[in-house]
């Protein structure tokens, strides 16, 4: 009967367990967090997330954003700047926004950093945001909720729904 030779016979160290090292741990996560930030911005609570889902060292984790953040790597300034720009271009407004953001992991300060330095006419925007959905004059009180509730659902304020109604109506009656 011949010998069965298993890879352990060719190791320069008898293997105790099967346990990646340390390093190699955190070489995992680092690639990982690279993969990821290769493909799209990330902030900081979102990336945690899905870093924790894929490895179980938080510690190890924290330790790898933080030298993302050294690099600049990851931002989330930055990141709430792209997802304003990027909220603004889907007609949304600065209460859904601000929510979304929330939801996302961001700080308050990094959302209220962002929405303050927008140059957004938040008014104009909820009357584009009426105008790209519905078309023609609101005659009755039903169609007239019916566009209150779409913009208060886009995020839109009371006084800003106001006036995008209010001007709808007036460019078409013009």
């Amino acid at each position: 009967m011949k010998n069965i030779v298993s890879l352990d016979d060719y190791r320069d160290e008898p293997v105790a367990n099967n346990e990646p090292s340390g390093r190699e741990v955190l070489a995992k996560i680092k690639n990982s967090a690279l993969a990821a930030i290769s493909r799209r911005e990330y902030c900081r609570a979102e990336l945690f997330s899905k870093l924790a889902r894929q490895h179980d060292k938080t510690e190890l984790i924290d330790e790898v954003l933080n030298w993302l953040e050294e690099l600049s790597y990851l931002d989330d300034q930055r990141y709430a700047a792209m997802f304003l720009r990027a909220s603004i271009s889907k007609r949304r407004g600065p209460t859904r926004i601000r929510m979304e953001m929330k939801h996302k992991g961001l700080s308050n300060v990094s959302i209220d950093s962002a929405l303050l330095e927008s140059d957004v006419d938040w008014h104009a925007l909820a009357l584009e945001s009426l105008q790209g959905r519905f078309s023609g004059p609101s005659m009755d009180v039903k169609d007239k909720s019916k566009r209150y509730r779409y913009l208060q659902a886009q995020g839109f304020s009371g006084d800003q729904i106001h006036y995008a109604l209010a001007e709808a109506n007036r460019a078409v009656g013009e």
